[in-house]
């Protein structure tokens, strides 16, 4: 049989250790399915989003996705409607897979906002951003939106 398994690992920078999120767990799947080997991918550490990030998605961003999916003939109610939307987007494809019994994704769910990294969120916010643009939709710079932000009277 063969199908992906998905386990977690806990990188601990002071003790320079690698440690395996819910072992028991990934011993018996692996016990299953008689693999005898783990070809693992490692991501970098979590490290959580400045609420400027955040601020900037939600009140520039998503906005703007949103006003793109009404003109584009979507009922989309608000700005988190047009985030899950974005997520769902092929080409940006911000989800989490639920697989089947055979190790085949069954189905796509949007990832929760509050799970994106740092990173993720900078390469998400990007990825959104052109293909806003690409339809002719025009978000506002990063840079300019902070000096608004801070400063009204002077932008």
């Amino acid at each position: 049989m063969n199908g992906k398994i998905h386990t977690q690992f806990h990188w601990d920078s002071e003790k320079k250790v690698i440690s395996i999120v819910n072992k028991p767990l990934l011993l018996e799947q692996l016990s299953e399915r008689r693999t005898g080997f783990l070809d693992a991918e490692l991501e970098d550490e979590f490290t959580g989003k400045s609420a400027e990030a955040r601020a900037y998605f939600f009140s520039e961003v998503a906005v703007v996705a949103a006003m793109m999916y009404r003109s584009l003939g979507y009922s989309v109610k608000d700005k988190y409607m047009a985030y899950n939307l974005l997520c769902l987007n092929e080409d940006i494809d911000c989800t989490d897979k639920i697989l089947d019994m055979n190790g085949d994704v069954a189905a796509r769910v949007p990832k929760r906002f509050s799970t994106l990294g740092q990173k993720e969120l900078a390469y998400f916010t990007n990825e959104c951003i052109m293909l806003i643009e690409s339809l002719g939709f025009q978000v506002e710079d990063a840079e300019i939106w902070k000096a608004r932000r801070r400063n009204p009277e002077k932008v």
